[in-house]
């Protein structure tokens, strides 16, 4: 048993907002009391108690979408357009990626997001053993996959690309349950509507979920109409792909029609409004997106494009976009952004936490309040969403068991990391 006391508890339960002066009580990898600390039941054979010192108490951040190799192209391919960003940049370089490199990249990845406070990411790339093994050492939950492209239209091609994903199916629910797959093509882009269609196949002949880009930029919407008389939602739905559980990576030009398609089906939009940003996409529509009734999750995309894995800004950015480009203050609260942030990312990808209650999955982080630009407190949740930085994370807990702590990481070796990462990017310089 594990207690963690003295805390500002945000519980992200619907109907509580900030409990002060509370302690969290884990068994294993579960909460089993998180409330009052008034109210504690007395805890028997207690291991570790840790002083919370006064510090904000809540569920793990989920990425929702990244690409965590792509660390190691961090300001490499900057101020471009995604078109050019990707030829003459981005392709080039993952020419030369091998494994060594993609491992280490992962380390270094999962390391940043571990200081940020990230519990569980869901990834997007390439050399999937690497990034398997770097998931199984450090602790950090992963959906994860290999992305595909593919334009071909001849079946034994398409089967042959396919196969990977029955390979892959050899970890779900390894490493303690802390990993699990999926179905991953490109983009509608870069494959042919019969690999779409396969795709989506696959992923419910597996039973697992599909994750894919989606209007991202504004050619790839309109090209994609012209091409085949459809947005991209809409000719995913007519290829039998959403019949699927579908994370769909940016929605930056997705339409009111396709909010429909999304709200029948079940889609998850996973907003990146960083690298939307940085490579002049867009900014989407999440707030009303949100009344329109389509689930939502954030994420960071790759530090390629971001340049950072920082949940913590990615959530300020998020709210704060959305009130400029609606001019309503209200258009998105404090409440709502953490929610996006966590528990609705936990729910989408089915990590067990996002919570912190009874019988959820303990993955805790303890946001410090006691530096400068976390006081006053008047409101412990909008000083979290207006005001905390990524730096304030004390404590990651993932699954019950501490990543990072006090400025210790308690899974890896940082400087070894560090280094290896940067040994491994010097071919790019």
């Amino acid at each position: 048993m594990k207690i963690i006391k003295n805390i500002w508890l945000l519980p992200m339960r619907e109907e509580e907002d900030v409990i002060k002066d509370a302690e969290l009580h884990i068994k294993g990898d579960t909460i089993v009391y998180a409330g009052p600390a008034s109210h504690a039941p007395r805890a028997q054979a207690c291991d570790e108690v840790i002083d919370g010192g006064a510090r904000i108490a809540m569920p793990g951040f989920v990425n929702a979408h990244a690409h965590n190799a792509m660390v190691l192209f961090r300001g490499a391919a900057d101020d471009l357009p995604l078109h050019r960003w990707l030829t003459e940049r981005i392709f080039p370089m993952e020419d030369e990626l091998d494994e060594n490199a993609a491992y280490w990249g992962n380390m270094l990845g999962i390391a940043e997001m571990i200081r940020g406070g990230t519990a569980c990411y869901n990834d997007m790339y390439f050399f999937t053993e690497q990034e398997i093994s770097a998931v199984e050492q450090t602790g950090i939950k992963s959906v994860l996959t290999r992305c595909t492209v593919c334009q071909e239209m001849d079946q034994s091609t398409i089967e042959q690309k396919l196969s990977v994903y029955d390979d892959l199916m050899a970890y779900q629910g390894t490493a303690d349950g802390r990993i699990s797959v999926t179905v991953s093509p490109h983009a509608e882009y870069t494959c042919s509507a019969p690999f779409l269609r396969a795709c989506g196949q696959k992923a419910k002949a597996l039973g697992i979920p599909l994750h894919i880009h989606i209007s991202e930029t504004a050619s790839e919407h309109d090209e994609c109409i012209q091409r085949h008389g459809k947005t991209p939602m809409a000719l995913l739905e007519s290829l039998g792909v959403l019949e699927n559980e579908v994370y769909a990576a940016h929605c930056v030009y997705t339409s009111q029609a396709d909010h429909e398609i999304m709200k029948e089906y079940g889609v998850t939009a996973l907003h990146c409004p960083d690298s939307n940003l940085k490579l002049a996409s867009g900014i989407a529509p999440v707030a009303q997106m949100s009344k329109d009734g389509v689930k939502l999750a954030l994420g960071t995309d790759g530090a390629a494009s971001n340049n950072n894995l920082n949940m913590m800004e990615e959530m300020q950015r998020m709210v704060l976009l959305q009130k400029g480009i609606t001019q309503d203050a209200a258009c998105m609260t404090a409440k709502q952004a953490v929610h996006i942030a966590t528990r609705a990312g936990a729910e989408a990808l089915h990590t067990g936490g996002g919570v912190l209650a009874e019988g959820y999955k303990a993955d805790i982080i303890l946001v410090d309040t006691q530096v400068p630009h976390m006081q006053p407190m008047h409101n412990a949740l909008h000083n979290l969403v207006y005001a905390a930085q990524a730096g304030d994370v004390w404590m990651n807990m993932v699954n019950g068991r501490v990543l990072y702590q006090a400025g210790e990481y308690k899974t890896l070796d940082i400087e070894k990391v560090m280094a290896e990462a940067a040994k491994a990017a010097e071919k790019w310089m």
